[in-house]
């Protein structure tokens, strides 16, 4: 019985190291910032619209204006002449002004004039694109050459080669 109790106490005390030596190993560790680098790729793209207008969805009248008439006068000719020593008038007349106004969401267009129409609009939006990527590096963390851990192996009392399990301190030569 005193055996067994010796047995679990040994193993007890062996939990209880494995334990305290992780918190210290983890206390030891050494802090590392994350820094991501973040990479962006701005991208313009340009969308041509055609939008085919059918009717305003205002119109107002503005006042008059005056468009020039030019006036040939009939008459028989006699002789030769030329074409600069026909008589010419103009006459002024006298026409209402309208502004009307197309739209809907994409565009909105002000034209104004005597029956005045906006038959076709293209538009040209850019669009601006930001792409965002993140990349986080990989971190490696320096590796110790001492370390405490449980040891596995073979080895030797110089007498005898036996199985050997225990703990350790241990020197690493080489780590993948």
């Amino acid at each position: 019985m005193k055996k067994i109790l010796t047995a679990y106490g040994i193993f007890i005390a062996f939990v209880i190291f494995v334990f305290v030596s992780g918190f210290f190993t983890g206390k030891m560790k050494r802090e590392v910032d994350f820094v991501s680098e973040i990479q962006r790729d701005t991208l313009f793209v340009r969308d041509t619209i055609r939008l085919d207008i059918s009717e305003p969805i205002a119109e107002r009248k503005v006042g008059t204006m005056k468009i020039p008439i030019p006036i040939v006068a009939k008459f028989e000719c006699t002789g030769d002449l030329d074409s600069d020593e026909i008589p010419r008038d103009t006459v002024f007349i006298e026409v209402p002004r309208v502004e009307r106004v197309y739209g809907d969401s994409t565009f909105y267009a002000v034209v104004s004039g005597y029956n005045p129409s906006l038959d076709t609009i293209i538009l040209f939006p850019t669009k601006q694109v930001i792409l965002e990527k993140h990349f986080v590096p990989k971190i490696e963390y320096e590796r110790r050459r001492f370390s405490v851990g449980i040891q596995l192996g073979y080895g030797t009392d110089f007498q005898n080669f036996s199985p050997y399990i225990g703990i350790g301190i241990q020197y690493n030569l080489f780590s993948w």
